[in-house]
């Protein structure tokens, strides 16, 4: 096994410690008599699944990063429907990119808690019908050494915005 591995191994093994032991401190601060009401613990489980994006998606991750499934988004977003879900793609309203063997993967740079984050909504609005892995991997590259999202972070939106109507003609596939 090589060095490499074994220190990504340790740092991902690190990683899995403390998100354990912080969850674990955060349950003991909980009421005891609230712990024992949970009945379905498997449901519990699968919410927190639904939190969790995978890393990555057969190689997209290191292009966009994190992503959800469509049953972890339409989870995230209390949706019951895939109808819901389409019918906000189709409104530029959320990012869906479709991979080789059909699945749709949601990038999670895109949420902000429960929801899409408008910022990154309006960003869609502008690239309008734009290829979606494009527009995906043109949140995560650096303009002039700050991406996309850094930008909105740092309140530059009208920036972001400004770039993505630029680009938006040539990259659109309808």
């Amino acid at each position: 096994m090589s060095q490499a591995l074994t220190q990504q191994d340790a740092g991902t093994q690190a990683v899995i410690d403390q998100l354990i032991a912080e969850f674990t401190r955060d349950l003991k601060s909980l009421p005891p008599e609230f712990l024992a009401s949970i009945d379905d613990l498997e449901d519990v489980k699968s919410r927190m699944r639904s939190v969790l994006a995978r890393a990555s998606v057969r190689g997209y991750g290191d292009l966009i990063g994190p992503v959800y499934d469509l049953e972890n988004t339409m989870k995230l977003l209390k949706v019951t429907t895939r109808a819901a879900i389409s019918k906000q793609v189709k409104q530029h309203k959320l990012l869906r990119l479709t991979i080789e063997n059909g699945e749709s993967i949601f990038p999670a740079f895109q949420f902000a808690g429960r929801a899409v984050c408008e910022d990154v909504q309006q960003v869609l609005l502008a690239f309008g019908a734009a290829d979606p892995f494009a527009v995906a991997q043109w949140f995560n590259t650096p303009l002039d050494g700050t991406t996309p999202l850094e930008l909105i972070d740092q309140g530059q939106l009208a920036r972001v915005l400004a770039e993505a109507r630029s680009l938006a003609p040539g990259w659109q596939t309808v």
